[in-house]
């Protein structure tokens, strides 16, 4: 029961879409952040299978458990010629995960 409590949860981001670039700082909003937390941006194939993954940098400074200041990573490809569909999660250590949110890195130019 207590498990399910101490479960990041996701309830908005202030960004939905950034170039393959990256590097825009994105602020999510929610609740049962903490200090350790990790948000890991990941992109699966039709299949299911991991295409890429990848741990965003978070701003411990501005940290709350309400908030948490993420910069977006660079995509794997920086040439994208259409948007592509990812996702991410709040990470707070083992087994305790955000729901899947997306995010669309677009082309840069």
């Amino acid at each position: 029961q207590r498990s399910a409590q101490e479960l990041p949860l996701v309830e908005k981001q202030s960004v939905e879409s950034y170039p393959a670039t990256g590097g825009k700082m994105m602020m999510l909003g929610g609740l049962n952040f903490l200090p350790e937390s990790k948000v890991v941006f990941v992109e699966k194939a039709q299949d299911g299978h991991h295409l890429w993954e990848t741990e965003a940098k978070v701003d411990k400074d501005s940290m709350k458990s309400t908030t948490l200041a993420v910069e977006i990573p660079p995509y794997r490809n920086q040439r994208i010629s259409s948007p592509v569909q990812v996702n991410f999660y709040v990470c707070n250590g083992k087994r305790k995960r955000s729901q899947y949110q997306r995010f669309t890195y677009v082309p840069a130019n």
